[in-house]
């Protein structure tokens, strides 16, 4: 688990599938609620995306995955905040 000064949090498992700078990436569009909206655009096109996305494609739901009754990437972000909930490194 990693808890700095900004108050992240990624778990071992996250920790192996995305690289340094990508948790540093991903934190900042969770840590910036305000721009998520317009700076999630762009994660989609990402390493991190891609690797998340094959992380969570069993548990992801199967509408959710095709983009008919919602979007992954925005699924993806709301599962990694409910995980750093769950790990007590919110900033709420």
């Amino acid at each position: 688990m990693i808890n700095t000064e900004f108050d992240l949090c990624f778990d071992e498992e996250l920790l192996e599938v995305l690289a340094p700078e990508e948790i540093i990436y991903v934190s900042l569009i969770l840590l910036d609620v305000s721009k998520v909206d317009a700076e999630h655009t762009f994660f989609c096109e990402t390493e991190a995306y891609y690797k998340l996305f094959d992380y969570y494609a069993e548990e992801m739901p199967y509408g959710i995955a095709k983009c008919r009754t919602g979007e992954p990437d925005t699924w993806i972000l709301d599962r990694l905040r409910e995980r750093s909930i769950h790990w007590g490194c919110s900033n709420d």
